[in-house]
Formats: structure tokens, sequence, C-alpha cells
């Protein structure tokens, strides 16, 4: 495969991507990091899907900035960033396969509770708010994957499609660029990585426009769905890549 066919798939791969998370606000590392793990180094990917979700995020958030719960963000960001520095130990004591799999698990049996209508106690309390986005933080650490707790807390309160989408783009838009940061002064960051990058961004950008005019034509009820069927598949694509890591 050549370098300009590489670059065209990868175009249209985080275009789609680009697409879903300016439509629910999330997803972005979800759709585009399986495909994208076909044609690029691990190591390029892991940075496309922290600088990328930034482009869909600023496009979200200037057109809904005011839908932003600050309160529920304040409250998610300390959290998380105690939670990523106590994961940090466990990247040498537990197998990174195991973890992915036990959160695939809990976070596939918690999608389908709640699709049958079940609501977590306490889902509106300061207290779920920390423990969403500590457990947030460690996924982060250990797996990449930070969405499934503040996805399952901002659902359980029952957020509308504006403001959910809002304040989870605020929210991971934050935590990537720490997850960037780390990225950056850890000089994980190759030139032609970020060369590929920067190539990148123009699609995740025009996905990220067309999902975020397609949200305003979405009802509620089909939103809600529409959001834990990527939960749902967070969670199985979790367990599969970890079951197929461990049998390797």
């Amino acid at each position: 495969m050549s370098v300009t066919d590489t670059v065209l798939i990868g175009m249209a791969i985080v275009l789609i991507a680009g697409f879903v998370s300016g439509l629910s606000g999330f997803g972005f590392a979800l759709v585009g990091a399986p495909p994208l793990l076909l044609i690029y180094d691990p190591a390029a990917v892991v940075l496309f899907t922290k600088l990328l979700p930034l482009m869909t995020a600023i496009i979200i958030l200037v057109n809904a900035w005011d839908k932003i719960d600050r309160r529920t963000v304040a409250g998610l960001l300390p959290a998380a960033i105690l939670g990523a520095v106590v994961g940090l130990p466990l990247l040498t004591r537990v197998p990174a396969p195991l973890i992915a799999l036990v959160a695939g698990i809990v976070v596939t049996g918690f999608a389908i509770a709640v699709m049958r209508g079940w609501t977590p106690p306490g889902v509106a309390t300061a207290r779920a708010t920390g423990i969403a986005g500590f457990t947030s933080g460690i996924l982060l650490t250990l797996t990449g994957q930070s969405g499934p707790p503040v996805i399952l807390l901002l659902t359980g309160r029952g957020f509308g499609p504006q403001p959910f989408r809002a304040t989870a783009a605020g929210y991971f838009f934050l935590t990537n660029i720490i997850g960037l940061l780390v990225l950056i002064l850890g000089r994980a960051v190759d030139r032609a990585d970020a060369k590929d990058a920067l190539a990148l961004i123009p699609a995740a950008a025009i996905g990220a426009i067309a999902g975020q005019v397609m949200s305003k034509r979405v009802p509620p009820a089909r939103f809600r769905d529409m959001v834990f069927m990527l939960l749902l598949a967070t969670g199985i694509v979790a367990i599969l890549t970890s079951v197929w890591a461990m049998l390797r």
C-alpha cells in the first residue's frame, strides 16, 4: 500500500469517526482506532485518537458552549486526574488485556441493564460524579478508553441530546489535551506521525460538522438509543480485543 493510499484510507476512516463523534459527542476512538490500527502503527493511532477528537470537540463546543453542564465537568476532571495517577502503577502490575476484559464486561453489563430501564442508584449525587471521573481516569491510563463511566453518568441523569453532547465533548476535550501533553512531554510523538495526524484533521473536521448538523434532527429517544448502542459496542469491542490479545 502506497503512502497516498494509506492517507486516503485514513481520511475515510476519520471522516466516519468524526461524524459519529459530532453526532453523539463521543466515540471517535471507538470507531476510528480499530481500522486505523490496520494501516498505521499503534503509536501513531494513539496520537490520532488524542489529537483528532480535539478538532471534533471544538466544532461541537463552538455551537453548544452554553449547553455544557460546567458543574459536572468540574466534578469529573479532578477525580479523573487522580484516577489517571493511581492507574499508572497498575500498568506494570496488571496485564492490560485483563483490565480491558474486566472493563468491557462491566460496560456491557451496565449498558444492557440501563437499556432495560435500570437507573444506577445515587446517580445525581456529587459522589457519583467523583466515582465516574475517578474510574474514567483509571481507564484512560490503562486502556485509553475513558468514556464509558462518564457516558453512563450523563445518560443516568437524563441529559438531553444537546447538553449531553456539549458536556461530553467538554470533558473529553480536556482529558484529550492532558493525554496529548503527556505524549509530547514523554517524547512519544514522532514527527512523521504528527505530519500524518495533521493531514487527517480536515477529514475529521468535515465529519464532525456533518454529524453536528445531523444531531439536530435526531429525536431525544432515538439519540438515547444510539448512545447506548455505541456504549454497548465499546464494551463488546473491549472484550473481543482483550480475549484475542490473551490468546495470542
